[in-house]
C-alpha cells in the first residue's frame, strides 16, 4: 500500500479489485506474469488509475502489481494515458472502472 495515500482514497488493492471486476479477472491473473493482450491492458488500466489517484511512486506499483519494474509501471501509465485521449473505448472502460471506485468511497 502507498505510504503518502490519504486514508479517504480507495487504496490500490481495491482499485485492482475494480479493474479485475471490470474485466472478469481474477487478481491472480492481474499480478501473474501472464502477457495475454486482455490481461496486460487490465494490468495497465490497474496501474495507470493506482497512480492517478493514489500518487503512488513507480517502485511502490511495481512491487504492488507482481515486482514488475518500476520502467514496466511508467510504460503502462504513459500507454493508457495515450489510449484514454485517442480511443473512446478505453476512455469509457476507464470511466466506468473510476465510477465504481468513486461509489465505493462513500
Amino acid at each position: 500500500m502507498c505510504k503518502r495515500a490519504p486514508p479517504h482514497l480507495v487504496g490500490v488493492d481495491a482499485s485492482a479489485r475494480a479493474v479485475c471486476s471490470h474485466f472478469q479477472l481474477s487478481n491472480a491473473h492481474l499480478i501473474s506474469k501472464d502477457r495475454h493482450k486482455s490481461v496486460a491492458f487490465a494490468r495497465q488500466v490497474a496501474m495507470y488509475l493506482c497512480r492517478q489517484r493514489l500518487k503512488c511512486s513507480f517502485p511502490e506499483l511495481g512491487r504492488a502489481f507482481g515486482n514488475r519494474d518500476h520502467t514496466t509501471v511508467m510504460s503502462a501509465v504513459r500507454r493508457v494515458e495515450e489510449l484514454r485521449q485517442r480511443d473512446p473505448q478505453v476512455n469509457a472502460h476507464l470511466e466506468a472502472i473510476e465510477e465504481r471506485l468513486a461509489s465505493s468511497e462513500t
